[in-house]
């Protein structure tokens, strides 16, 4: 075996692999350079100098982000002129502009001059919001520059550009910028949103939006991604400047309840108040990248309006009572509903940003303990066809692939689904790939979504005719035969030819041709939304995308996900957990299918559903038509468990207060069937109960105890009874191909279906941050795109 190819740091010999930079030898083996200019995964630079190593035989120095690693190659890091080349950087870089947390030791006269100045520019009374976080602070104190700067005179430049505020999540501060350019890597390069670059030349240089405007009136999506790579002061979070410095701040590990992403982030808090939400550089899925409702879409946890007491229908409308009466309460109008009119005049809907936790204990305390099988989530909405769509064809209600396998992806099929507003950080992979012309991209979309600038086919389908599209691409594929076992396959699509979809689905046959061929020129991924799931045919569609994407799997031996776009945390778990009326946990059958949440509304309306319990959705709001505030009216019993007092709850004989993610524990299911936990980062208001101790406090109370003491007891028996939950990550799935003939398909969807969707009626539903700036900014943004 040939030994590995070495290069020698300060006398040692360390390896490297082909491709390596010296600093990416230097890091793989724990070897101090700094940076500043460099940011992981994107193009090195070498721009900003901080960098530079001594290399034997070279003429001078250079830097390490750019050289390659070469055999034999001696370098030094901490060598005489690599310490004053890098102090000299450093000194011009704390010239450059207002960077005054570094500069004591110099006459009193000048600091309180230079003070004063930066003070006036930011109309802030403290130091820079980034002291104690800067990279360049910590440069300036670790190679004492403080006399260097003197020497050059504290403050040279004054920034020709005034700070920019009118900005809704993001302060830019010119005078403390120094063009190290990491945002726009971060932007163009990460993200792929392409809304800043470098501008002017010289002592006017600065990082500019389009037209160089304010980022509010830019192409800036507000992700954030580059406040959170900024090495200075030069973006800063509007709304928590000043809030806090780092070391008075606590960081939890968590995972955003917004989206079924499911990103990991760091939660920073101060004396139990959450300041600051950024994006965890670690993370599985998103590493370090965020969308605006992750970073900036939390404020609702301290909102004004929370409910923060139990609440119970009075003389005069909903009044602040306690626990233990409203339990009493609840308990007691439960029984007598059933001792009256049987389990079966009970019903439960779910929200799906629950927990898994909360979510089995819901299901297991309705079926096992009120006895009723009513029980349906959300997911009815808009999910349910993705589940029994993907069951028809593939065995499991998912694909079960990781995110990362993207990145290996020479395909990409994107169908229903605006997925850079719904869910930027996935569209960020797959920009990545198509930008770098490492994949090529297939759109199925009856709309334009804005990801369609990086499509090379759009197919786009009247409406009602998806599936049809789908059997067309795989009757192109599979009409040479090249695949035996997808004889079955060919046998139901050969109707579906070209010229036939053609005439139905009104795309053109060199469309439907170029996109057959990109397929079977490569390994793909595929993603699908709402898109193709809402409506009458939603089944059918995504069985028919999951039968394409098997076959493409059987040509090229291999693919890289079919994934569900999940509109909210826990769209996934919640059904996993068996919130459904047909299914329980693990998608087990039952002997006695419960009533969907649309026949719930029927027979509400028929006087034979009695109660029921509402935790974290509002039907009164997302079920369409007046009939449900009707039928909402007519119940014995209302109970609606929420942050706040929606519309649903409005209209409740009872309304609990419900923790936000950040508030309480468990774990939530994202988009790959990854489970992830989140935890507990602020106390929240003192009377929030998590719904398992909800349904475990009624249980005792209806003589029936759950059981479970703590959170602890939950996840143990989620790990027992629910099928893929015992191991760790990816929940484990087995996807043979079934080709299910897909004409025989019912075109409704089963119990559970939800009603198609109104007209110009929203793909997504209303985001979770509704009162929040967040929702009002991307509403107005949305209605003048």
């Amino acid at each position: 075996m040939d030994s590995p190819d070495t290069l020698k740091f300060n006398g040692t010999d360390f390896p490297f692999e082909a491709g390596d930079t010296i600093l990416d030898v230097a890091r793989r083996n724990g070897i101090y350079i700094p940076t500043l200019c460099h940011l992981e995964d994107t193009t090195n630079t070498g721009a900003c100098r901080v960098c530079v190593v001594e290399v034997k035989g070279a003429r001078s120095l250079v830097a390490s982000c750019a050289m390659p690693a070469s055999k034999g190659m001696e370098v030094h890091t901490e060598s005489p002129k690599v310490v004053d080349a890098r102090k000299f950087v450093v000194s011009l870089l704390m010239i450059s502009g207002n960077h005054n947390c570094a500069a004591r030791g110099i006459s009193d006269g000048d600091w309180t001059d230079f003070q004063l100045g930066a003070q006036e520019y930011d109309g802030g009374g403290d130091l820079c919001d980034a002291y104690g976080a800067c990279t360049l602070q910590e440069l300036a104190y670790r190679y004492q520059v403080q006399g260097t700067v003197a020497a050059l005179r504290l403050r040279g430049l004054d920034s020709p550009y005034p700070l920019e505020d009118v900005n809704p999540f993001i302060l830019r501060d010119f005078s403390r910028c120094i063009l190290c350019g990491r945002c726009v890597k971060a932007c163009t390069e990460l993200q792929v949103n392409n809304a800043i670059s470098l501008g002017y030349r010289g002592a006017e240089a600065k990082i500019v939006a389009r037209g160089d405007r304010s980022l509010a009136e830019s192409d800036c999506v507000f992700c954030g991604h580059c406040v959170q790579v900024c090495p200075v002061g030069a973006l800063v979070e509007k709304d928590n400047r000043h809030s806090a410095r780092p070391w008075e701040l606590t960081r939890t590990r968590s995972t955003c309840g917004h989206c079924g992403t499911g990103c990991t982030v760091d939660l920073f808090t101060r004396d139990g108040v959450l300041v600051r939400t950024a994006g965890a550089e670690d993370g599985e899925v998103n590493r370090g990248a965020l969308c605006v409702r992750g970073r900036y879409g939390n404020d609702f946890v301290a909102h004004k309006d929370r409910l923060t007491t139990p609440m119970v229908l009075g003389d005069a409308g909903l009044e602040p009572s306690d626990w233990d009466r409203t339990l009493d309460f609840v308990s007691g109008e439960l029984k007598a509903i059933i001792d009256q009119h049987g389990p079966d005049s009970v019903a439960v809907y779910a929200g799906n940003s629950i927990s898994n936790e909360d979510a089995f204990a819901l299901q297991r305390f309705f079926r096992d303990v009120v006895g009723t099988p009513n029980i349906d989530n959300t997911s009815s909405e808009d999910q349910w066809p993705a589940l029994t769509g993907l069951t028809d064809s593939l065995g499991a209600p998912g694909a079960g692939h990781a995110l990362a396998d993207v990145n290996n992806a020479q395909v990409f099929l994107v169908a229903g689904a605006d997925i850079t507003n719904s869910h930027p950080v996935i569209a960020s992979h797959i920009k990545r790939r198509v930008r770098s012309g490492d994949a090529k991209l297939i759109i199925v979309d009856s709309e334009l979504p804005e990801i369609v600038d990086f499509g090379i086919v759009h197919l786009k389908p009247r409406k009602g005719f998806v599936a049809s599209v789908f059997s067309a691409l795989a009757h192109l594929l599979t009409k040479n035969g090249a695949v035996e076992e997808a004889e079955q396959l060919h046998e139901h699509v050969a109707q579906h030819t070209p010229e036939s979809v053609v005439q139905t689905a009104g795309v053109s046959a060199s469309s439907l041709e170029q996109a057959a061929d990109l397929l079977a020129g490569g390994t793909c991924a595929m993603f699908f939304g709402s898109g193709i799931t809402t409506g009458l045919k939603g089944r059918a569609n995504v069985s028919a995308l999951a039968n394409l994407w098997l076959l493409c799997g059987a040509i090229h031996g291999q693919s890289h996900g079919l994934f569900p776009l999940r509109t909210q945390a826990n769209s996934q778990g919640v059904c996993d957990m068996g919130c459904l009326p047909d299914v329980g946990p693990g998608y087990a059958s039952l002997e006695t299918p419960g009533l969907s949440i649309n026949d719930t509304m029927k027979a509400i309306g028929q006087g034979t559903i009695k109660a029921l319990f509402v935790l974290g959705a509002n039907p009164a709001h997302t079920l369409p038509g007046p009939a449900v505030k009707r039928a909402l009216q007519k119940l014995d019993l209302l109970v609606v468990h929420d942050l706040f007092l929606n519309e649903t709850g409005a209209m409740a004989h009872v309304a609990l207060p419900a923790p936000a993610f950040v508030e309480t524990d468990g774990t939530f299911t994202n988009f790959e069937r990854r489970t992830a936990p989140f935890a507990k980062a602020v106390a929240g208001p003192a009377a929030v109960l998590d719904t398992w101790t909800l349904c475990q406090r009624l249980s005792v109370l209806l003589g029936t105890p759950l059981g479970y003491d703590a959170l602890s007891d939950v996840h143990n028996e989620i790990l027992s009874a629910v099928s893929g939950y015992a191991g760790d990550g990816l929940v484990e799935v087995s996807c043979q191909p079934k080709y299910t003939d897909v004409s025989a398909i019912p075109s409704a969807p089963i119990t559970s279906g939800g009603p198609p969707p109104l007209p110009g009626a929203p793909r997504q539903p209303e985001m979770l941050c509704r009162y929040s700036e967040v929702g009002t900014w991307m509403k107005k943004r949305n209605s003048t795109s």
